[in-house]
């Protein structure tokens, strides 16, 4: 392999790894969103030999982590659109199967919009055994 081919990138991973921790996913969920945002599959395995360093980075990878992040961001602000103007409460219901992307979408725009409430199955039926 020809390190110093143009278009890769070496010592880079803890730039990727941060990139991953400011989204909030595992590896194998970076790497789905990578391949939905590419178009193109990329295994877990592939992701985590860059960020491990044992492979470099194309420079592509940094195009489509771009990609995901305003992906991140468009469906938090899809989130945010929904609370209805002068609710004092908007519950999310966070399903039991809920990926990491879906959670993270949810507590970004919880953290903007504190009116949003995550909800859980057991947070309902909690609820519902509480008041009856």
């Amino acid at each position: 392999m020809d390190e110093t081919r143009t278009g890769y990138d070496w010592g880079q991973t803890a730039r990727l790894r941060a990139r991953r921790d400011w989204l909030g996913l595992s590896a194998q969920e970076m790497a789905e969103q990578m391949s939905k945002a590419a178009g193109r599959p990329l295994s877990r395995r592939s992701y985590q030999r860059m960020e491990s360093g044992e492979n470099a980075i194309h420079e592509s990878i940094w195009e489509t982590i771009e990609q995901v992040e305003a992906a991140m961001i468009t469906a938090v602000e899809a989130l945010l659109s929904r609370v209805p103007e002068g609710a004092t409460e908007h519950v999310v219901h966070v399903p039991d199967e809920a990926s990491g992307w879906h959670r993270q979408v949810i507590a970004r725009a919880a953290h903007v919009d504190p009116r949003i409430r995550p909800k859980t199955n057991d947070d309902i039926l909690a609820e519902q055994e509480m008041t009856g």
